[in-house]
């Protein structure tokens, strides 16, 4: 007997599964395996009826193909499972742009933490907590807010100057070159990253160098996302990440991580409400020894964090 061709073998699989020839509709009667009883026919041919023709189970959700099919998968079949986008939720955008997994490259960096470790100044979880709030009310963080909250203003108001202003502002205040450094990539790469994937018009107005508070801010002004849940979601973001450096200096553990992050949603939410009707005239810090642990990183012989 010949042997068949690759077309008749085709033929004859797609007369044993009744997968309708092209041009014509599927049989949407026909059972498989993965939608009722067994069928007969051995394990070929149930391997090959998983493998061409997948149907949900009743009551599941199945994509909608481009011809306002059923979900069901055959030859040639093209799926287009989000054609157009839905307005996104603010609430749900600040959580993805925020998350650990955004590729902004937060956990290269501990803003100093890593020396001050070394110094002694932070043991456990009490001392990295003092640290963490007095990093909210008198440093970094305070001034990052603040920042935020300008560039929000300018790029709501469509006001390019004013935004590059508070662009080389913020740029210009770090106290170590490894902050800026840390400041300047984590906003570069999160411009990339939301260019790619969540553009806005306002991402055009940005400088090719902008730091993350102000990249962060711009982005979710030009996305109609409110003031205030920016800065918090800023905020819980910014300890989230040092908590997680102090975790991988083996100060804390994940439990005690947690902790400090609910001892510090007072303290977050009253530096995020603050930052949101101050102006650049509230900006400065006072916090030395985060300063000096920032400096002195560079010179530190071990080192896991790029800051």
């Amino acid at each position: 007997m010949p042997a068949a061709t690759p077309t008749a073998t085709a033929a004859m699989m797609a007369r044993d599964l009744k997968i309708s020839p092209p041009g014509r509709s599927h049989d949407t009667s026909v059972s498989s395996p993965l939608v009722g009883e067994e069928q007969g026919g051995g394990s070929k041919a149930q391997d090959a009826r998983k493998t061409l023709c997948l149907r949900p189970p009743p009551g599941a959700l199945a994509p909608a193909s481009p011809q306002g099919g059923d979900g069901v998968i055959g030859f040639g079949a093209q799926h287009s499972f989000n054609a157009g986008r839905a307005a996104p939720n603010p609430a749900l955008l600040l959580q993805i742009w925020f998350s650990p997994s955004f590729p902004v490259g937060a956990f290269a960096y501990s803003h100093g933490l890593e020396r001050a470790v070394e110094a002694g100044f932070i043991r456990d979880r009490g001392s990295l907590t003092v640290w963490l709030a007095d990093l909210f009310a008198h440093g970094s963080i305070r001034n990052d807010l603040i920042l935020a909250a300008a560039a929000w203003r300018a790029a709501t108001a469509n006001d390019t100057q004013a935004l590059w202003d508070v662009a080389e502002l913020a740029a210009a205040l770090h106290p170590a070159a490894e902050r800026r450094l840390e400041s300047l990539t984590q906003g570069s790469s999160f411009v990339v990253a939301v260019k790619a994937a969540w553009p806005t018009s306002a991402l055009a107005t940005l400088m090719d160098e902008t730091t993350y508070s102000v990249a962060v801010a711009a982005t979710a002004a030009g996305h109609g996302i409110a003031l205030l849940p920016l800065l918090e979601a800023y905020a819980a973001a910014f300890v989230a990440n040092l908590t997680s450096a102090a975790i991988r200096l083996s100060v804390i553990g994940q439990t005690d991580a947690q902790r400090i992050l609910a001892d510090l949603l007072p303290t977050l939410s009253l530096a995020a409400r603050a930052a949101a009707t101050s102006t650049l005239d509230d900006l400065g810090s006072a916090t030395w020894s985060a300063d000096l642990c920032a400096l002195e990183h560079e010179t530190q012989y071990t080192r896991l964090f790029r800051s």
